[in-house]
């Protein structure tokens, strides 16, 4: 589909072609990395393990569950660290 609107419109080769689908993987996967990090990082201070991102995987419910997930507090000291406050009111 992109290929061919590439080259019908703009008479573009196999190699340009080649560039934008590595220039898309290249953008797909330099916005995927931050919010996975976040959600890692999150499941880590209420003391889950990271595979609970597979959670959301699950079709229908699974969007709703994890969600649910992340809105679980905070532990203040689990085996992955202490729980860094971004308030701090001592």
């Amino acid at each position: 589909t992109i290929p061919g609107v590439l080259s019908s419109t703009f008479n573009a080769t196999p190699i340009v072609t080649d560039k934008f689908y590595f220039l898309l993987g290249l953008w797909l996967v330099i916005i995927i990395v931050p919010p996975i990090s976040l959600s890692v990082r999150r499941l880590h201070d209420i003391g889950k393990s990271a595979w609970y991102l597979l959670v959301d995987v699950i079709p229908y419910i699974g969007n709703f569950i994890f969600s649910i997930i992340m809105c679980l507090p905070s532990d203040d000291d689990n085996r992955y660290g202490p729980t860094q406050h971004i308030m701090n009111n001592k």
